[in-house]
C-alpha cells in the first residue's frame, strides 16, 4: 500500500463526515443524527469488517490473475429505500492523475473525497462485492422515510436527509480505508510487482470516485 496515499485519502474522507456532522447538528431537532450514529457503529462491526476485507482481497486476487486491469470500482446506489451490496468492476483503463474533483457545488463547505477520472473502461463485471447495503438497510428501516415526502414537507427536511445520507457513505469509505490496512501485504507486493499503478475506488452512483487504494 502506498502509505502516504492511504494517509490523505483517509485525511480527507474524515475531514467531510466531521464537516457533514457539524452541518448536521445544527438542525437535527429529533436526534436523528444519534440514531444513524447507533446504526453505523451498532452494525459496522468486525465481523461485517471481515466481509469487507474478503471482498476487497477477492478483487485484488481477481487483478493479480488478470494483468490488463489497473482498477477495481465498487458501485451501489441508495437513495434512502432498500438497496444491494457494492458490486465490484475490474477496469481495463483508468486514466487519473488521482487528483480530487473539483466539480463538486459544496466544495467550499464539505472537503472533497471524489477524484477526478478522465476516462475509464470496464473490463469485467460483478467480480466481487461488499455487503454495505446492511448498513443502509438497517438505516432504511428505522428512518421509515423517502425523499419525495422530505421534498414536500420542506427544502430544509430535503437537504437535511440527504446529508444523513452522505454522512453513512462517508463513514463507509472510511471504513473501507481502514480495512483496507488489514490487506495481505504479499498481495499488495503482488499487485505492484505486476502493475505501474493500481486503484481501488467506490461510488454511490451516480457520485465520483472515491480513492480508498493506490499502489
Amino acid at each position: 500500500m502506498n502509505p502516504d496515499s492511504n494517509i490523505k485519502f483517509l485525511e480527507r474522507v474524515a475531514a467531510r463526515k466531521s464537516a457533514l456532522r457539524a452541518e448536521l447538528v445544527k438542525s437535527d431537532d429529533n436526534g436523528l443524527l444519534s440514531v444513524t450514529d447507533d446504526i453505523l457503529y451498532g452494525t459496522i462491526t468486525e465481523d461485517l469488517k471481515d466481509e469487507f476485507l474478503n471482498g476487497f482481497e477477492k478483487s485484488l486476487v481477481y487483478s493479480l490473475n488478470n494483468k490488463d486491469v489497473c482498477a477495481v470500482l465498487f458501485t451501489w446506489y441508495f437513495s434512502g429505500d432498500a438497496t444491494g451490496e457494492a458490486v465490484a468492476s475490474a477496469l481495463g483503463h483508468f486514466n487519473t492523475t488521482g487528483d480530487f474533483s473539483r466539480k463538486r457545488h459544496d466544495r467550499e463547505v464539505f472537503p472533497i473525497i471524489e477524484m477526478e477520472v478522465k476516462s475509464w473502461t470496464t473490463f469485467a463485471e460483478n467480480i466481487s462485492s461488499i455487503p454495505v447495503e446492511r448498513v443502509f438497510n438497517e438505516w432504511a428501516e428505522v428512518m421509515n422515510f423517502d425523499l419525495e415526502t422530505a421534498l414536500e414537507e420542506s427544502l430544509d427536511a430535503y437537504k437535511f436527509y440527504l446529508y444523513l445520507m452522505a454522512y453513512m457513505e462517508t463513514h463507509i469509505f472510511q471504513t473501507s480505508i481502514e480495512v483496507m490496512c488489514r490487506i495481505d501485504s504479499s498481495l499488495l507486493d503482488e499487485i505492484k510487482r505486476q502493475k505501474n499503478q493500481f486503484w481501488i475506488t467506490m461510488t454511490s452512483y451516480p457520485r465520483g470516485m472515491v480513492p480508498v487504494l493506490h499502489l
